[in-house]
Protein backbone atom coordinates (compact mmCIF):
# COMPACT_ATOMS: atom_id res chain seq x y z
CA UNK A 1 0.00 0.00 0.00
CA UNK A 2 2.94 2.18 0.27
CA UNK A 3 3.55 2.50 -3.44
CA UNK A 4 -0.27 3.21 -4.68
CA UNK A 5 -1.24 6.24 -5.56
CA UNK A 6 -4.46 8.17 -3.97
CA UNK A 7 -7.51 7.56 -5.57
CA UNK A 8 -10.52 9.63 -5.75
CA UNK A 9 -14.31 8.92 -7.80
CA UNK A 10 -14.35 10.16 -10.40
CA UNK A 11 -17.61 12.46 -11.95
CA UNK A 12 -18.69 9.39 -13.40
CA UNK A 13 -19.95 6.56 -11.15
CA UNK A 14 -17.46 4.34 -10.03
CA UNK A 15 -14.38 4.88 -12.33
CA UNK A 16 -11.54 6.33 -10.23
CA UNK A 17 -8.99 8.71 -11.54
CA UNK A 18 -5.57 9.21 -9.31
CA UNK A 19 -6.20 12.56 -7.46
CA UNK A 20 -3.77 15.27 -7.99
CA UNK A 21 -1.94 16.60 -5.16
CA UNK A 22 -0.86 20.61 -4.96
CA UNK A 23 1.89 22.88 -4.06
CA UNK A 24 1.03 23.21 -0.29
CA UNK A 25 -1.40 26.32 -0.12
CA UNK A 26 0.88 28.26 2.65
CA UNK A 27 3.79 28.07 0.36
CA UNK A 28 2.79 29.06 -2.86
CA UNK A 29 1.34 32.40 -0.91
CA UNK A 30 4.55 32.89 0.83
CA UNK A 31 6.05 32.68 -2.82
CA UNK A 32 3.86 35.16 -4.39
CA UNK A 33 4.46 37.42 -1.19
CA UNK A 34 8.25 37.53 -2.12
CA UNK A 35 8.03 37.80 -5.88
CA UNK A 36 7.94 41.31 -7.91
CA UNK A 37 3.85 42.00 -8.69
CA UNK A 38 5.07 41.67 -12.34
CA UNK A 39 6.49 38.22 -11.94
CA UNK A 40 3.85 36.30 -9.61
CA UNK A 41 1.83 34.37 -12.06
CA UNK A 42 4.58 33.22 -14.68
CA UNK A 43 7.01 32.14 -11.66
CA UNK A 44 4.44 30.57 -9.35
CA UNK A 45 2.73 29.42 -12.63
CA UNK A 46 5.79 27.22 -13.73
CA UNK A 47 6.13 25.67 -10.33
CA UNK A 48 3.09 24.19 -10.11
CA UNK A 49 3.27 23.08 -13.68
CA UNK A 50 6.60 21.41 -12.91
CA UNK A 51 5.42 20.46 -9.79
CA UNK A 52 2.22 18.51 -10.71
CA UNK A 53 3.56 17.32 -14.15
CA UNK A 54 7.40 15.94 -13.29
CA UNK A 55 8.38 16.21 -9.48
CA UNK A 56 5.16 14.75 -7.84
CA UNK A 57 4.88 11.64 -10.53
CA UNK A 58 8.40 10.74 -10.04
CA UNK A 59 9.00 11.36 -6.32
CA UNK A 60 5.66 10.72 -4.38
CA UNK A 61 3.95 13.60 -2.36
CA UNK A 62 6.22 13.87 0.53
CA UNK A 63 9.48 14.42 -1.38
CA UNK A 64 7.56 16.72 -4.13
CA UNK A 65 6.95 18.74 -0.99
CA UNK A 66 10.08 18.98 -0.12
CA UNK A 67 11.61 19.76 -3.10
CA UNK A 68 8.75 22.39 -3.83
CA UNK A 69 10.06 23.76 -0.50
CA UNK A 70 13.94 23.83 -1.30
CA UNK A 71 13.15 25.86 -4.86
CA UNK A 72 10.83 28.52 -2.68
CA UNK A 73 14.02 28.73 -0.21
CA UNK A 74 16.28 29.32 -2.78
CA UNK A 75 13.99 32.40 -4.52
CA UNK A 76 13.50 33.53 -0.75
CA UNK A 77 16.73 33.88 -0.08
CA UNK A 78 17.52 35.93 -3.71
CA UNK A 79 14.67 38.03 -3.12
CA UNK A 80 15.77 38.80 0.45
CA UNK A 81 19.47 39.81 -0.98
CA UNK A 82 17.95 41.20 -3.81
CA UNK A 83 15.20 43.23 -1.52
CA UNK A 84 18.80 44.44 1.01
CA UNK A 85 21.53 45.43 -1.71
CA UNK A 86 18.76 47.55 -3.57
CA UNK A 87 17.19 49.12 -0.58
CA UNK A 88 20.79 49.77 1.27
CA UNK A 89 21.88 50.87 -2.32
CA UNK A 90 18.88 53.40 -2.23
CA UNK A 91 19.39 54.62 1.27
CA UNK A 92 23.58 55.44 0.38
CA UNK A 93 22.39 57.50 -2.91
CA UNK A 94 19.93 59.08 -0.98
CA UNK A 95 22.65 60.32 1.75
CA UNK A 96 25.46 60.63 -0.92
CA UNK A 97 22.84 63.26 -2.44
CA UNK A 98 21.67 65.13 0.36
CA UNK A 99 25.98 65.79 1.30
CA UNK A 100 26.15 66.66 -2.38
CA UNK A 101 23.84 69.14 -2.32
CA UNK A 102 24.24 70.23 1.24
CA UNK A 103 27.95 71.05 -0.04
CA UNK A 104 26.93 72.81 -2.91
CA UNK A 105 24.88 75.46 -0.90
CA UNK A 106 28.00 76.41 1.29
Amino acid sequence: MAGQSKLSPGKKGSSMKPRKTAPPPWAERLLESLLPVRDRQTITGDLREEYLEVILPTYGPLRAHFRYLRQLSSIASRSLVSYFFTSRSLAMHDVLRRRCMSRGRR
